[in-house]
């Protein structure tokens, strides 16, 4: 259904009675995507259920004594992440994880790629991998104009985070193969 702008001027009441009830039954409708129904006359009425941003393609500006919350893409490789910004144009900082879609097996010695930081200006990150035997490995990496960089933070065995130009890619060390591979990756900072 379409919104109609109605009652016009011209109209008797009775005559858009239809449209403007059909206009709250979209109202309603449309309301409901994130919140509880504004029929809905339950103590939660008039909140939220979720918040769904759609991708901005820039940073918004923030006055003083405002902050943002938004969606925005740098890159295709990570995607969409979850943005706040404090109050007068503060730093955007990001809320968002990454991580794989899928557990995988990595065989002995095999490497899988992360993630290819190629298009952004900057970046500082967690990354952290498990897998079904308990091996585990953390560490914190930083792009900045083409360079990525990535530093272990445990000694731990199994794991071993390397880099192939922009992408950082996650090692099998072990002899055996490693099932269940799941990494995480938090962002600090994406410019």
């Amino acid at each position: 259904m379409v919104y109609k702008i109605i009652p016009l001027a011209t109209d008797n009441l009775d005559d858009s009675q239809v449209d403007i009830k059909n206009n709250f039954e979209q109202l309603d409708t449309s309301f409901k995507v994130d919140h509880v129904a504004l029929t809905d006359t339950t103590a939660d009425n008039g909140r939220h259920k979720t918040v769904t941003f759609v991708s901005q393609a820039s940073d918004p500006t923030t006055a003083a004594e405002q902050v943002k919350s938004f969606s925005l893409e740098h890159i295709a490789a990570i995607g969409p992440l979850q943005f706040s910004k404090a109050e007068s144009d503060s730093v955007s900082t990001p809320v968002t994880s990454v991580y794989e879609s899928a557990a995988f097996n990595l065989a002995v010695s095999a490497f899988a790629s992360i993630i290819d930081f190629s298009g952004l200006t900057r970046c500082l990150f967690f990354v952290s991998s498990t897998a079904d035997t308990g091996i585990y490995n953390l560490a914190y990496g930083v792009y900045d104009a083409g360079t990525l960089k990535i530093n272990s933070l445990l000694a731990a065995t199994g794991f071993n985070y390397s880099v192939s130009g922009t992408t950082l890619r996650v090692r099998n060390t072990t002899a055996n193969i490693l099932a269940n591979v799941r990494w995480t990756i938090n962002f600090l900072r994406v410019e």
